[in-house]
């Protein structure tokens, strides 16, 4: 996939993420990036590398980001399981 398309689709997925917090829609943003997601990988040549890629950037992001929710570096605001970092987070990493 072309990069400069993938680093737009990269830039408003971020940006719907962090609207919708503001605006409890989170549903609707994490539809919506889940659609980029597929969208790249229905378009990738590689789409199997790029899936385990992802599920590794998602762990790592889940384990760092809930790391510094757990110790109060910072503040994630949104739906997440316990002390865990919010969903739409977790799709900003996907992506």
């Amino acid at each position: 996939m072309n990069r400069f398309i993938n680093a737009i689709g990269f830039q408003i997925g971020w940006f719907v993420c962090i609207a919708s917090v503001r605006y409890d829609q989170e549903i609707l943003a994490l539809f919506f990036c889940g659609v980029l997601v597929g969208l790249h990988l229905f378009y990738s040549k590689v789409p199997l590398i790029d899936f385990k890629l992802s599920l590794i950037a998602l762990v790592l992001g889940v384990v760092v980001d809930s790391s510094l929710q757990y110790f109060s570096v910072i503040s994630f605001y949104g739906w997440g399981l316990g002390p865990l970092s919010p969903f739409w987070l977790w799709m900003v990493w996907v992506m």
